[in-house]
């Protein structure tokens, strides 16, 4: 689920500064709506900025992604994102996923978002991961 979906499904019919954030993404046509970008956060800060938002309007949307983050556990290997409890799934389970093209399953320890976001990383050779999103945590 990308951040658009989950902010209009909680939030687009409540009468609160959330609900009216819901309100005024929706309304813009356009607001990025996928979940396909590796660096969803930093693409909708750059619109809203593009679109001179208001402060007040950033603060909301920091809010809101916070939100939304605490809701997810991500793998910091293949960046699959489940939802917190889906399936049994919890923070330091290890992912398995074996999608993304990937020839074997996947060994990351899936975190809750913000702890992915806040990590000190380093390459794993294994992986032989050119992308710096693709790296896991040595602990």
């Amino acid at each position: 689920m990308s951040f658009y979906e989950w902010l209009l499904s909680r939030h687009r019919d409540r009468d609160t500064p959330l609900g009216e954030l819901a309100r005024l993404v929706e309304a813009d046509p356009a607001f990025p709506r996928g979940f396909d970008d590796r660096d969803p956060h930093g693409i909708i800060i750059r619109h809203l900025r593009s679109i001179h938002a208001s402060d007040d309007v950033l603060t909301l949307f920091a809010r809101a992604w916070n939100d939304f983050a605490s809701a997810w556990l991500r793998c910091p290997v293949c960046l699959v994102a489940y939802a917190r409890g889906l399936g049994g799934r919890e923070a330091g389970d290890r992912c398995g996923n074996v999608g993304n093209g990937q020839e074997r399953p996947c060994v990351g320890r899936l975190m809750p978002q913000e702890d992915l976001e806040a990590a000190e990383w380093v390459y794993p050779r294994e992986y032989g991961a050119p992308d710096p999103r693709r790296r896991i945590r040595l602990d």
